[in-house]
């Protein structure tokens, strides 16, 4: 028979002690994420606060309570579903008195047959105007007559006239351009573009100068890339890229106001228009128009009360719309704000804040709405949070998170999908060559074909190729 120490006991809650009252409070002090963080809640609390919160988040997964339906939302998100937007909801026929499922009620018979008696009753009263303006006014009948025939032949001629290079070529498709950057090589240069329905990703010619958090636009057939941070410091220099072979870049005549890196840029009018940015540890407040055709002016726009940087960026119409960022360049000091810059009559609108305070984004826009993707929070944590804010309706959501978190990813928009690349997660201390797509229509990510690179801080267009 083994030999057991007298003093050794069972274990149970009797007969375990109390740790000490130090060690408690220092574990309950500790911070950690919310149980729904990848469901997009951003809450960061002590571990003392964490059972009760979790009951209480507006993220927490609830199952549609309508029988057959089955769909999972965040609790925030369940009452509008339930009531107004699942299809097997019970709806009330005030005809008949009957309640079914919202899913049979177009197949309804009262409904059916109540759109066929107003549908004739409108038909008939249609016909009857008719037949009296055919018979009192027989010549305005045949006025009608001749100019659908007259319509009818502009029409044949317009088609004739149109030569085939005004037509849509059925061989021009979307292709991807990522450029620049960081990874534990330091900055980069290389230039590497996805085709579509390719499974890789080609190497192009590399830029004349590495560039980390530069920005980079369109502009008809060329691709801009401004300034950055190269090993030299942050850079003044522009150069470009014609998408039209053979590819090769080409340095503008032209420099920045400032050498700076963080900076975002965008094309109204034919003009850039170049806000915030940083060099070093001074960070910029400036919003710059810059001509990229002879004579190449640069002039000083606007001045915002706080600067900005590693923000987001796009543009409305004639407005410049700003997202988040940092005003001294740290991680600590992110803010939530969202700004309008109006560049016709220079005015700045405050709009309705992001739900906390974020930097290190990437910005599309899709319809009328600026999907912010990514970036890093005020405590250091890199987000795979999505955000959709609405322009016109000064309103926001939360989209499905990405699969990777990401800060200083870049993001283009691809047909009708939206593609984010790249980046670095501050939790793993990795740099990213994933590349995903979301698709609006089905609210899914999917992944996609890896880069051939490593990088954060890059800049990514898309543009029209053959």
């Amino acid at each position: 028979m083994p030999y057991m120490c007298a003093g050794v006991q069972d274990l149970s809650e009797e007969t375990l002690a109390q740790p000490p009252r130090i060690l408690t409070d220092y574990l309950n002090g500790l911070m950690i994420s919310c149980d729904h963080s990848e469901r997009g809640c951003t809450e960061v609390l002590p571990v003392s606060g964490l059972q009760a919160h979790v009951p209480e988040c507006n993220y927490r997964p609830i199952v549609c309570t309508n029988e057959k339906c089955g769909q999972t939302f965040n609790q925030e998100d369940l009452t509008e579903h339930v009531i107004n937007a699942c299809e097997y909801r019970l709806v009330h026929c005030s005809d008949c008195e009957d309640d079914m499922i919202y899913k049979k009620f177009s197949k309804h018979a009262c409904i059916i047959s109540k759109d066929l008696n107003e549908m004739g009753l409108e038909w008939s009263k249609v016909k009857n105007i008719l037949t009296e303006m055919c018979y009192s006014q027989q010549v305005i009948c045949d006025l009608q007559k001749e100019i659908l025939n007259s319509v009818e032949s502009l029409a044949d001629d317009k088609q004739n006239m149109t030569t085939p290079s005004q037509l849509p070529s059925p061989n021009v498709s979307t292709h991807i351009m990522a450029m620049g950057g960081r990874n534990n090589e330091g900055n980069l240069c290389s230039v590497e573009v996805l085709y579509p329905g390719s499974q890789t990703w080609t190497v192009l010619q590399p830029m004349q100068e590495s560039r980390g958090s530069a920005a980079s636009v369109m502009y008809g057939n060329d691709v801009i890339v401004i300034g950055g941070r190269s090993i030299e410091g942050c850079s003044d220099r522009i150069e470009r890229l014609s998408v039209c072979k053979p590819f090769k870049w080409i340095p503008l005549p032209l420099k920045l106001p400032s050498k700076c890196c963080g900076h975002k840029v965008v094309v109204i009018n034919k003009c850039l228009y170049l806000v915030g940015g940083h060099a070093g540890k001074t960070p910029f407040n400036t919003i710059y128009s810059i001509l990229l055709h002879p004579p190449y002016t640069v002039e000083l726009k606007y001045e915002l009360e706080q600067a900005v940087c590693f923000h987001g960026l796009q543009a409305f119409g004639v407005c410049l719309l700003i997202f988040g960022g940092s005003p001294s360049g740290t991680l600590e000091k992110a803010v939530n704000t969202v700004f309008s810059y109006n560049t016709v009559t220079n005015e700045v609108s405050v709009m309705k804040s992001l739900p906390f305070a974020i930097c290190d984004v990437a910005s599309v826009r899709w319809k009328n709405n600026v999907l912010i993707l990514g970036g890093t929070a005020n405590n250091g944590i890199s987000l795979n949070t999505v955000i959709l804010y609405n322009v016109k309706g000064n309103t926001l959501k939360m989209l499905p998170s990405m699969r990777h978190a990401r800060s200083s990813c870049a993001a283009t928009v691809f047909g009708d999908k939206v593609i984010v690349m790249g980046g670095y997660d501050w939790c793993t201390k990795k740099y990213l060559n994933s590349v995903e797509c979301f698709d609006p229509d089905r609210q899914v990510w999917e992944e996609l074909p890896a880069m051939n690179k490593a990088r954060s801080e890059a800049t990514a267009v898309d543009y029209a190729g053959l």
